[in-house]
């Protein structure tokens, strides 16, 4: 891996990068979120600015490739109240940059600070039927199935979601 590559938690200041990147990903992968690109694109500045303030509810990691951003991903503590759990969400690799064990970066960044946290026991990710990508990803960090679900995802299809977990 090259070393110009890597991670950085994204603060307040980093809002416009974030915008940038989560509506890039999501214009050309609605199929692969929960949110769409008009829901997201509509947002104030306020809303990048105000989900980056909150450092002890979520984390939001750019990966880099030198000065640019090439992809991100984000881990929230979970939003229907189950302590100790987390969740990892909104992860994006630019095309150029997939195929190349990348997502590993963002992955440990995430892991790291759900470990950092001191309550946080258990996290858990998802992806959609046919992405073999995420999968692939996923079960490298050691994540284990646990369920099988139907999704609504932000292009308004609803398809197959797995769902897996890791204890830390």
């Amino acid at each position: 891996m090259d070393n110009t590559i890597y991670t950085k938690r994204w603060l307040e200041a980093d809002w416009q990068l974030f915008k940038t990147i989560r509506l890039e990903a999501l214009s050309k992968h609605d199929n692969f979120f929960g949110s769409s690109l008009e829901s997201e694109s509509s947002k104030e500045d306020s809303f990048w600015k105000n989900t980056l303030v909150d450092t002890n509810r979520l984390a939001i990691f750019g990966l880099y490739d030198e000065d640019k951003v090439i992809g991100m991903k984000a881990i929230f503590r979970d939003w229907n109240g189950r302590e100790g759990v987390a969740v990892l969400v909104m992860s994006y690799i630019r095309e150029e940059y997939r195929g190349k064990g990348l997502s590993d970066l963002l992955y440990k960044a995430s892991i790291d600070w759900a470990k950092a946290q001191g309550d946080i026991r258990i996290l858990t990710v998802g992806h959609r039927e046919g992405n073999v990508a995420s999968r692939s990803a996923i079960l490298r960090q050691g994540f284990t199935l646990t369920e099988v679900k139907d999704q609504l995802y932000g292009n308004g299809e609803t398809d197959t979601d797995y769902i897996y977990q890791l204890k830390i």
